[in-house]
């Protein structure tokens, strides 16, 4: 392997501990949170990790993609630019007449959200507690979003019934 991108293989581990506590305030200023449909509760958002980002284009022209060694590593960092991700598959519900209710279980039986269950959330405490993990992926993020709905922003008239368009535009922007 080339001492340079050793080099920046290094770099990118140094940044990446020092930029993995940011706080759900610094990424979110604003009350419309913007992850909010990307369906994270089976499969991640296809993304690049965030401090690796600017070398990833770099390191999948060096091969380390397909290099066997080094694959895991950016299987973790640079899985948008590897092309690692598998499509996100979309609830039953989505193809109801009236799409999803705010749960992502639930069909609505209404576009103003009948049928639907309150848009609550069930720990008051833990879900003011941990409101960072909203934003966050994989098992900590799901939960808090599958059970603190009002605190992670799921809440809003708009949202109470989520169609396939709606669907199809927010998942766009995460590929």
């Amino acid at each position: 392997m080339n001492i340079k991108i050793l080099l920046k293989i290094s770099f990118f581990f140094l940044i990446s501990f020092w930029s993995a506590n940011v706080s759900a305030q610094d990424v979110v200023k604003e009350q419309n949170i913007k992850w909010y449909i990307d369906y994270d509760l089976k499969t991640s958002a296809c993304k690049d990790e965030k401090s690796a980002h600017p070398f990833c284009a770099e390191w999948k022209e060096y091969g380390l993609c397909e290099d066997e060694y080094d694959r895991a590593i950016m299987e973790v960092y640079c899985q948008r630019t590897c092309a690692f991700c598998s499509a996100v598959e979309p609830p039953k519900c989505l193809y109801s007449e009236y799409g999803c209710c705010w749960d992502w279980e639930k069909e609505a039986l209404s576009p103003d959200g009948d049928g639907c269950p309150r848009c609550r959330d069930e720990f008051r405490t833990l879900c003011k507690r941990f409101r960072s993990q909203c934003e966050k992926q994989g098992k900590n993020g799901e939960y808090i979003r599958r059970k603190c709905g009002k605190t992670c922003g799921f809440c809003r008239k708009d949202m109470m019934v989520i169609d396939e368009a709606t669907f199809n535009r927010h998942r766009t922007k995460l590929q």
